[in-house]
Parts: C-alpha cells; sequence; structure tokens
C-alpha cells in the first residue's frame, strides 16, 4: 500500500474514534461529576480507576456547553493527572485515549494548529505502535 493510502485510512480510524469520544461524552452528568470527585478522594482506589476517574472527569469539564475557560482549564487538570498516571504505567490504551482528548480539547479552545498537530501525533504513534484495532475507552 502506498503512503497516501495509509495516511487516509489512518486519519479515517482517528476521526473515527473522535465522533464516538464525542458521542459519549455527556455520559456523565452534574451529580456523577460529584459523586466521581469524591471517590477519586479515596486512598484504596486501583491505578486504573484513578485514571479512569480523572478521565471521565476530563471529559465532563470539556464537554460543558459554553467553552468557559475554567471548565475547558479544569478538564485539562484531570487529563494531566490521567495522563501522569498512564504513562507511569505504560497504559497505551488510555494513553491513546487521553492524547485524542488532548485533541478535542485544543479544538474546544479554538487552537486549531495544536489540534492538527496532536492529530498528526496520535496519527504518527499509532502508525509506529502498528495499532491495528482503535477502541473506545
Amino acid at each position: 500500500m502506498n503512503k497516501h493510502l495509509l495516511y487516509r485510512l489512518w486519519s479515517i480510524m482517528i476521526l473515527l474514534v473522535l465522533f464516538d469520544v464525542q458521542t459519549h461524552a455527556q455520559e456523565i452528568n452534574q451529580a456523577t461529576s460529584v459523586r466521581l470527585g469524591e471517590q477519586i478522594k479515596q486512598r484504596n482506589l486501583s491505578d486504573s480507576t484513578r485514571i479512569r476517574i480523572n478521565f471521565e472527569l476530563g471529559k465532563f469539564h470539556i464537554f460543558k456547553p459554553g467553552e468557559l475557560k475554567v471548565d475547558l482549564d479544569s478538564g485539562e487538570f484531570y487529563l494531566n493527572r490521567a495522563r501522569q498516571l498512564s504513562d507511569s504505567l505504560q497504559l497505551r490504551k488510555w494513553q491513546h485515549g487521553i492524547q485524542t482528548m488532548g485533541m478535542v480539547l485544543a479544538m474546544e479552545r479554538g487552537d486549531q494548529l495544536k489540534g492538527r498537530a496532536l492529530f498528526a501525533q496520535a496519527l504518527y504513534e499509532f502508525q509506529k505502535q502498528g495499532t491495528r484495532k482503535l477502541r473506545p475507552i
């Protein structure tokens, strides 16, 4: 297969993942967000549970209506916490999901250049790792 065709196929796959993230973005509501915020304070949570909660809270704030800076900053805070933990544990599934949400965050902020750069970086990572199947988190 030529490079151009592979690039287009990977681009389509990433866009499908982004669409899936967008459609599941508001699976949690304000009450669930508060409950997750309280739950994350518990000391006996597994690392994967901490990543999931931070990721969900990040999505919640990023997709809140209105694109307020404080909400986007909160979303970035939670994504960064999830990223640090997933990077330390080398959990590719979470790293890819967080990277995808980083693209969405950049686009929500109106930073098209950063969003496109993150998209290109994600595409490169998927190609480099030979990821054949993308699964939503």
